[in-house]
């Protein structure tokens, strides 16, 4: 069977019958997948240009006009089966706007680049691309169009997957280029396998181990989202053994990208060692922060009075 193979930016897909291959095709033949007529499904495919957007790639692929939806399931499964990472645009023409549209993405958006919306809107098929069907799970690759799935496939792997909801987790890291290290009891108070809201204490001091005890300890909320969290209330109040404490107003530390969906937003606030030891120590411990209240149990208690113990007394 003949192979159709991608020949390169905006280059038919070229059939080989065993003739001599000129260099230049037999370089882009090594890097790119070979899909036969079956994987295509009988239409002509070729690819018009690439991207990296978000830290992901993307091809954008020009199909005829009029190719069917299931025609289109075909080369998106055979695709996404022979290069998993990658994501794809399906279009059924070419124009000067989507030269524009494919410069806008590849100078990541800037300022100066434009195209027409409607162009791409009317002649964008599908996109094959990681999507969250429902917040309470992890994301799938699918095929979509103008939001709607026309196909699912496999889910992804969350990078929070081996964190629990219950988990209650003693970290201790070493850092050699800063000859430091910082040492934290986490948990996730609230959300899922993808989403959620974290509370951690700890401290970073110098060396590998601990010379003396510090005097204050971190208190962080860390919120994972599809975007930032602004918190209103930034106040961490808390009822300790029936006792009201008022642990101070977090601040606004930082936000990071973990991947194309979810971004991680993080508050923090000192409180003083002894702060921390009657925490690790109390009888119940209830939290309210921006309206959510949560209560740290014995299990991340255990975990906390284990990582006082790495100090000297």
């Amino acid at each position: 069977m003949n192979d159709l193979v991608v020949a390169g930016q905006n280059r038919t897909l070229a059939v080989f019958t065993g003739a001599c291959v000129p260099l230049l095709l037999l370089a882009f033949v090594i890097l790119t997948p070979r899909l036969t007529a079956a994987q295509t499904d009988g239409i002509a495919v070729r690819e018009y240009g690439r991207y990296h957007s978000a830290g992901s790639d993307w091809i954008i692929l020009i199909v005829p006009t009029g190719t069917a939806a299931r025609q289109l399931i075909t080369v998106a499964k055979n695709l996404h089966s022979a290069t998993p990472g990658t994501k794809y645009e399906f279009f059924d023409a070419t124009d000067k706007e989507l030269a524009k549209y494919l410069n806008y993405n590849q100078h990541d958006g800037a300022r100066g680049y434009d195209y027409s919306d409607n162009w791409v809107s009317k002649h964008n098929l599908a996109n094959l691309q990681t999507m969250a069907l429902d917040a309470g799970e992890c994301a799938n690759w699918c095929l979509i169009k103008e939001g709607d799935v026309i196909a699912k496939f496999e889910q992804i792997k969350c990078p929070l997957d081996s964190r629990s909801g219950d988990s209650n987790e003693l970290e201790s890291k070493y850092d050699r280029f800063t000859g430091k290290t910082t040492i934290r009891v986490t948990v996730k108070i609230k959300g899922n396998a993808t989403w959620g809201v974290y509370f951690s204490i700890g401290t970073t001091f110098v060396g590998e181990k601990a010379k003396s005890r510090p005097e204050d300890l971190m208190i962080m909320i860390t919120a994972v989202s599809g975007d930032t969290i602004e918190a209103q209330d930034k106040r961490l109040l808390a009822i300790v053994d029936n006792a009201h404490l008022d642990l101070g107003e977090l601040r606004f530390i930082s936000n990071e990208r973990l991947d194309a969906l979810r971004v991680s937003t993080n508050y923090a606030v000192t409180v003083p060692y002894l702060t921390v030891m009657r925490l690790a120590f109390a009888y119940s411990i209830e939290m309210r922060f921006d309206g959510m209240e949560f209560k740290l149990g014995p299990e991340y208690q255990t975990k906390l009075r284990d990582m006082l113990q790495q100090f000297p007394s």
